[in-house]
């Protein structure tokens, strides 16, 4: 029973490092590698005015110009949480986004090229802010399985400790040390 104690607390304290440096060392860089593809995409945007291919007044370019800054900032905050923040006002958020998507498929492809890359972009800032979460809640589901599955274990160890005391012949028990 203590090794099975030990284990656990070695996992979690393996579990606690890991989480520690994913959050404090590699999610920071790449939530700065995402906004730095988020501030190309924007350049590259404003290159498309710059080279006269869109107009600064398109309703598309004003609207998807504004969504890259919105998604600059919402790189640290999109997460399950923000899913579902964004499901309980979902009608409103709904009519809203497909009234900027409607602004960005009416502009040039170039356009709608950009924002796609940047809902790309946005959604792997949500796999990497969301993974620990997944992970720690296929943990908390699939930790029953594992409390049953070690105390079977614990059983057939403790018969088979048990076992070599008694000697069976037959029908007859008899202790046999």
């Amino acid at each position: 029973m203590t090794q099975i104690i030990s284990y656990s607390l070695l996992i979690f304290g393996f579990l606690s490092i890991l989480v520690w440096v994913h959050q404090a060392i590699i999610l920071p860089s790449i939530r700065q590698r995402l906004r730095f593809g988020l501030f190309a995409l924007r350049d590259e945007l404003r290159g498309l005015v710059i080279n006269e291919r869109v107009k600064e007044s398109d309703p598309g370019f004003v609207s998807l110009h504004t969504q890259l800054n919105l998604m600059v900032f919402a790189v640290p905050r999109c997460d399950i949480s923000m899913l579902y923040l964004a499901k309980r006002n979902s009608e409103e958020l709904r009519k809203l986004s497909e009234k900027l998507r409607a602004q960005i498929e009416q502009s040039s492809p170039e356009v709608q090229e950009i924002y796609a890359k940047a809902l790309d972009l946005l959604a792997r800032a949500f796999v990497a802010n969301s993974v620990f979460f997944i992970l720690w809640i296929a943990l908390v589901l699939g930790a029953p399985a594992a409390v049953t599955h070690g105390l079977r274990q614990l059983r057939c160890q403790l018969i088979q400790m048990v076992e070599p005391l008694f000697a069976l012949r037959g029908n007859d028990v008899r202790f046999a040390a």
